[in-house]
């Protein structure tokens, strides 16, 4: 929801060219307006629409320099090899006054194995912005302590993104909680955020870069 929602406030403007970085399906591609929306990722998806494979060993996209409005990267950079040079492959192929999303976890099981290789704090994830060549970057923290621990008992159901067997009784209990107290945790506790911004407990980490 959090996402969905960052992502919402830049989509209002209609854009030239999109790079979705590490696309996947492309969930969030109906929310842009823009001329054109290309996709890169390490191996084909279902649909057979990526624009352009990866080689993870790389990082790098056949794409020239400053060719991209907007650079989208969403829940990637926990997978990949090597985080600084994903980074640094965005800022490339982002034009001067062009502006990087980029999501990633940080209050969350270990999951796509063995492809889960980091998790970045928000001091972390700027520094390696910054690095890069972006002049500003802007870093959001969402969620807290108990978004936290429901994620880690309510997604022990998968495993690798695989359904994990679990007996009756356990599936039950879920569905409820899916169901009944889930909508009611997301307006309430899962809602308020840690006062202390240098002490706090969140669950991912939203941020804008942009460049010169």
């Amino acid at each position: 929801m959090a996402q969905h929602n960052w992502l919402l406030s830049v989509a209002g403007k209609r854009y030239g060219r999109i790079l979705d970085y590490g696309a996947g399906n492309s969930p969030c591609r109906e929310l842009f307006d823009c001329q054109e929306y290309l996709k890169a990722d390490v191996e084909q998806n279902a649909a057979g629409d990526i624009d352009f494979l990866i080689d993870p060993h790389v990082a790098e996209t056949s794409y020239s320099s400053h060719y991209f409005d907007l650079v989208l990267c969403l829940d990637v950079l926990e997978h990949v090899e090597d985080g600084a040079a994903v980074v640094q492959e965005l800022f490339r192929v982002l034009r001067p006054g062009g502006m990087v999303l980029i999501s990633t976890p940080f209050m969350y099981r270990e999951h796509e194995y063995p492809y889960d290789r980091r998790r970045y704090t928000s001091i972390g994830i700027r520094e390696e912005l910054l690095r890069a060549g972006f002049h500003e970057v802007r870093v959001e923290k969402f969620g807290n302590v108990w978004q936290a621990m429901s994620d880690a008992w309510y997604g022990s159901v998968y495993r690798n993104t695989e359904p994990v067997h679990l007996r009756l009784r356990e599936r039950i209990s879920r569905k409820l909680y899916r169901m009944f107290l889930l909508p009611i945790l997301n307006l309430t506790l899962f809602s308020q955020h840690d006062r202390d911004d240098n002490n706090s407990v969140y669950v991912e980490l939203l941020v804008t870069g942009y460049k010169n």
